[in-house]
């Protein structure tokens, strides 16, 4: 119930005066009626289960919080005869016992009202910004050090509002919610709010009577603090009794991440690789190491999965083949890695008899996925730990960036089934579609943020994903960027948006990026880039092109500032023409690098130079996905293929758990079978 972190406040001490005056009759019986009457016992009685139970579900810091919010309901309530709480009951009878301002904050509990909160931004070890979910209004900034250091933006809550003095805080009871059980909440009130218009509405006597929604929520609302303790208790209850579904490989084996770690010989290596490159089924691919996959030959052993009660992984080989593991050689060492006991005595035999002579004795460890995450969780290294010590954090952070800029580039220009299978840009046509946009934005920058502190990295900023959209950070749409142009198909992106209002010195997402300074030349360059990609390419070259001009006008120093516009201009559409197969006629739109120079009016060589210090800049090569148009993403396979330990699997195919790790780490924009559901 008390607030942690820092000194004790004057709530913090009226508080605890408080607690010590409910200890004696009549609010010690009370208090204990309005906590299992009310929170507890409704919740055990569905789930089958005794109050006594949920100390050891919830743990210390749940039973408390559960424990809070029913005593804050508790101090809102009043008793016959004489319609008094147990604050008015205190304050008369131990008023000396705490200072004014503690005064104020029970008194402000007692009149206050528990609802449903989005953080819509908040300042670590500072303040929140609270959207209210259920009543409405505009977000109301709040005083608080302890939960803005543990929350997330667009987390959802359920507190108390209170203003003491000057100061707009919260309570003590905070109940974190999931975002389908706030959902939840917020149907139940709904639902309750129709229901008493209803009703009235049919009442004889109530006709005629203006009874408006936020009426009724001013009725209601106090007494249904049960509704918020109860879904928050279910949603803990279901976590920790849902069992896990068991993994197993195609072979019926347990999974067990399993290491194989056998010492190469000193001055072996060249006649180890001649060896393994032997062995039927290790098929060597392109590596700065010597690397290969160890596939399964036909005629292997018989899959047994199906018998196993559980579900069967498997990573396949583009070949066709079972893979039933990795071999790598590095630093006299050579490393099998695959996914069972099994397969890692089987592999170990394999090398012992194929190449036994030049391997000494092998040192193996055995996994499970949880205990391999675990031991993965908040590190933030990558997979080469021996190489990760030697790369700065500045360099390591920068590395990481790229990382999910790729990753989230790609997502943009994707089908997300949990947009109707639409990209987001398709989504936004409709205000449903709008609506499922905004909440997948909230859904992944929080899951980011949160990702970003356990593993003590800095977020990935995705405030680009919302401007690209037309959205601002309320999930309002901009009018400015909701409007769609009609013309001809090279004349307007997939978005529906003319190529010169995005670029146009009014503003834009990339034009708000560009140093002050440097504006004057951004504009000079779009200006050509803009034309040009209006007339012969498309949109969405155009839309590159302005992010592509933005970047490099960001470089400090910056390169565009020697040389003329045009000479940039051509060089940034060569680049992208490059990235793009522009000069591979197969593909659609398609232009010469000749004719691409002759239009423009520059020399092929000056476009090309320009393009290669460009390339050099921006570090990107063919088929970047930061600088792809979505023809070219929507094409590469690799968006949900993940490597863990060696072994490549489509994690979209993969059980819950492991789709959940994955998006924990970073890896995906979303978990996949959760926006199936949805």
């Amino acid at each position: 119930m008390r607030k942690k972190g820092g000194s004790r406040t004057a709530s913090n001490k009226a508080i605890d005066e408080l607690i010590k005056f409910c200890s004696r009759d009549p609010w010690k019986e009370r208090l204990n009626e309005v906590l299992l009457d009310s929170h507890l016992l409704p919740v055990c009685e569905k789930v089958d289960m005794h109050p006594d139970e949920l100390g050891e579900i919830l743990g210390e810091w749940g039973s408390t919080t559960l424990w809070g919010c029913a005593f804050e309901d508790f101090l809102t309530r009043r008793y016959p005869p004489d319609s008094i709480s147990v604050v008015d009951d205190f304050l008369k009878k131990r008023s000396w016992r705490v200072a004014g301002p503690g005064k104020q904050y029970l008194r402000a509990l007692r009149d206050s009202v528990m609802s449903l909160y989005e953080i819509v931004d908040l300042s670590p070890g500072r303040h929140l910004v609270l959207q209210d979910l259920i009543r409405g209004g505009p977000p109301v900034t709040v005083i608080e050090k302890a939960a803005s250091e543990s929350l997330a933006k667009w987390d959802v809550i359920a507190t108390r509002v209170v203003t003491v003095g000057k100061k707009t805080v919260i309570s003590g009871g905070i109940l974190p919610y999931g975002r389908k059980r706030a959902d939840r909440v917020e149907m139940i009130l709904n639902e309750v709010v129709d229901q008493t218009m209803e009703n009235v509405r049919k009442h004889e006597a109530a006709r005629g009577v203006n009874l408006t929604r936020e009426k009724v929520l001013e009725i209601i609302l106090p007494d249904s603090v049960y509704v918020f303790t109860s879904t928050w208790l279910l949603e803990n209850i279901e976590h920790s009794t849902r069992p896990q579904t068991p993994l197993f490989n195609m072979e019926g084996e347990e999974l067990l991440i399993s290491e194989v770690h056998f010492p190469v010989k000193a001055g072996k290596d060249a006649d180890l690789i001649q060896r393994i490159s032997g062995i039927p089924g290790m098929e060597s691919e392109p590596s700065d190491d010597p690397f290969w996959n160890w596939l399964e030959m036909e005629g292997g052993r018989k899959k047994t999965a199906s018998q196993s009660g559980g579900v069967a992984l498997s990573t396949t080989h583009e070949s066709g083949l079972t893979v039933l593991g990795t071999l790598e050689l590095k630093k006299g060492r050579l490393l099998l890695s695959v996914n069972s006991k099994g397969r890692a005595d089987r592999g170990a035999a394999l090398l012992t008899k194929h190449a036994g002579d030049l391997l000494g004795p092998p040192l193996t460890s055995h996994q499970t996925p949880e205990q391999f995450m675990e031991s993965r969780e908040g590190s933030g290294e990558p997979d080469e730990p021996d190489d990760a010590s030697d790369i700065p954090p500045e360099e390591k952070a920068k590395i990481l960036q790229q990382l999910f800029d790729r990753h989230y580039r790609r997502t943009m220009r994707e089908r997300i089934p949990a947009l109707g299978d639409k990209t987001p840009k398709q989504a936004m046509r409709t205000k449903a579609g709008r609506e499922k946009v905004i909440r997948w934005l909230k859904d992944l920058e929080n899951h980011e943020m949160r990702r970003a502190k356990a593993q003590g990295d800095e977020p990935y900023d995705t405030s680009w994903m919302w401007e690209e959209l037309g959205l601002d950070r309320l999930g309002d749409s901009t009018d400015a960027k909701r409007s769609h142009s009609k013309g001809n198909k090279r004349q307007t992106s997939k978005s529906g948006k003319d190529p010169r209002q995005q670029g146009s010195r009014s503003g834009g997402a990339s034009a708000s990026k560009v140093p002050i300074k440097m504006r004057p030349v951004y504009e000079k360059v779009i200006d050509i880039t803009d034309a040009f990609c209006a007339a012969h390419l498309t949109a969405d070259y155009a839309d590159l092109a302005r992010a592509m001009t933005a970047a490099l006008c960001r470089k400090r120093p910056s390169p565009v500032l020697k040389g003329r516009p045009k000479s940039w201009a051509a060089g940034v559409v060569y680049a992208l023409g490059q990235i793009n197969f522009l000069w591979d006629p197969t593909f659609e739109p398609h232009m010469t690098a000749k004719e691409l120079c002759s239009k423009i009016g520059v020399s092929q060589g000056t476009a090309s130079g320009k393009a290669r210090e460009i390339s050099q800049a921006l570090n990107t090569g063919q088929m970047d996905p930061k600088w792809s148009i979505p023809e070219m993403i929507e094409t590469n396979p690799m968006v949900w293929m993940l490597e863990v330990n060696g072994l490549v699997m489509d994690v979209r195919k993969a059980p819950p758990e492991i789709q959940d790790m994955a998006f924990e780490q970073g890896l995906i924009p979303y978990v996949p079978y959760k926006q199936n559901r949805s």
